[in-house]
């Protein structure tokens, strides 16, 4: 049951919110796209060079229609992050496994493509704007975007009341629901499998340790866009 505002009105229960916060990451971008060419009356091949120019900007659509709001509700529920796994218990342990799971992800990366980091360059911007869109889209694309899962298992776990199990209904429904969403994002559905499999392996790293924080770092090592975003911060990228 959902506790009370302190005004006594009643907080949407987890149902809700978990409704809300996926509807909000899968056609949030959509209902922008549709304003953009609908109120300002830019036609489809316009908006499609312009986000080609300006691919950095995936920065404000990552943090916005993935992991703001569960942040947000997190602060505005008054919750306890480390409800969510963001706390110094269980740290050495989590962090262990998913760089193990990083370094294995690297090295199987590396035998298919030979190359251990690859990512698709973003269009260059000049200093400062590459330092501000590096560290956005770094932290969008990956301990953001961590806590938007975790905190999604966390919140299903409750309404199925099966968070002490290590193969939740909560993990298992949500981290489906991620690859669904990656395919219709990038239209690759070896690539949705791909995130699919590494989200599974770092939740359950998650459920084992109770700890988000290794996975963060071991996911922000694996996503490729987080090693986009390092080149242009490092002032790398393509011309426009």
């Amino acid at each position: 049951m959902s506790r009370p505002r302190p005004d006594g009105s009643p907080i949407p229960s987890s149902a809700t919110w978990v409704v809300v916060t996926w509807l909000w990451a899968m056609a949030g971008p959509l209902l922008l796209a549709g304003a953009v060419v609908g109120l300002w009356g830019i036609d489809l091949q316009t908006a499609r060079q312009w986000w080609e120019r300006h691919q950095y900007a995936q920065a404000y659509v990552e943090t916005v229609f993935v992991g703001l709001l569960p942040l947000a509700l997190t602060v505005w529920r008054g919750d306890a992050f480390g409800d969510y796994g963001v706390r110094r218990w269980g740290f050495p342990a989590s962090l262990s496994l998913s760089l193990a799971l990083a370094a294995a992800f690297r090295v199987y990366a590396f035998a298919t493509t030979g190359v251990w980091f690859g990512h698709s360059d973003l269009p260059f911007v000049a200093f400062p704007l590459n330092v501000w869109y590096g560290v956005l889209g770094i932290a969008a694309n990956g301990p953001l975007e961590v806590f938007f899962v975790f905190w999604l298992i966390r919140r299903t776990e409750r309404l199925f009341a099966d968070g002490d199990l290590r193969w939740s209904k909560g993990l298992l429904v949500t981290i489906l629901l991620v690859g669904l969403v990656h395919v219709i994002s990038t239209r690759s559905v070896p690539n949705a499998l791909t995130v699919a499999v590494l989200f599974l392996a770092l939740g359950l790293i998650y459920e084992r340790t109770g700890n988000a924080l290794g996975p963060m770092v071991g996911w922000t090592l694996m996503n490729g866009m987080t090693w986009a975003y390092v080149g242009l911060l490092c002032g790398r990228g393509v011309a426009a």
